[in-house]
């Protein structure tokens, strides 16, 4: 909903989306459930990041990796291998007890993340149902994105 660019002033987020009173109540919201909780914010290559961090059963990890199938500037250096790495360790989680859930986007534009859907099977698929607009393409988009949860 914020951003910001180079000079650190605000700028129009992803989509054109206004900041409005609407916005404001959803930030005023986050921020007080937020204030109570003990939320640890993280940002380094996930697999350095499960290589140190020591999570129980009370955490709960929610991932929204760059999508496989998709083409934005930060998917470029997401590939098989890094979803294969994500996906092993989501396992490994769900064996020690741990939650997660995890967001993705299974069909984009007539590809499969194949991939995904074949891990996702093991687990609770939620389907999201949303339309993206974008600064360049506001139209109704062909794509399907799921929440997965091993709760």
């Amino acid at each position: 909903m914020l951003r910001f660019n180079a000079a650190n002033n605000f700028n129009v987020p992803v989509g054109n989306v206004d900041f409005n009173a609407n916005v404001v109540e959803a930030l005023t919201d986050y921020f007080n459930i937020v204030a109570n909780r003990e939320i640890t914010w993280q940002s380094m290559d996930f697999r350095r990041f499960f290589n140190q961090v020591h999570l129980n059963e009370e955490d709960l990890v929610y991932l929204d990796p760059p999508y496989l199938i998709t083409f934005s500037e930060y998917n470029k250096l997401w590939n098989k291998q890094t979803e294969t790495d994500l996906l092993t360790i989501l396992n490994i989680l769900n064996e020690q007890h741990i939650r997660f859930a995890i967001s993705n986007v299974t069909h984009y534009k007539g590809r499969i993340n194949n991939i995904f859907l074949e891990w996702a099977e093991a687990y609770n698929i939620h389907p999201i149902h949303s339309n993206y607009i974008s600064y360049h393409d506001n139209t109704i988009k062909q794509f399907n994105e799921v929440l997965v949860t091993n709760f």
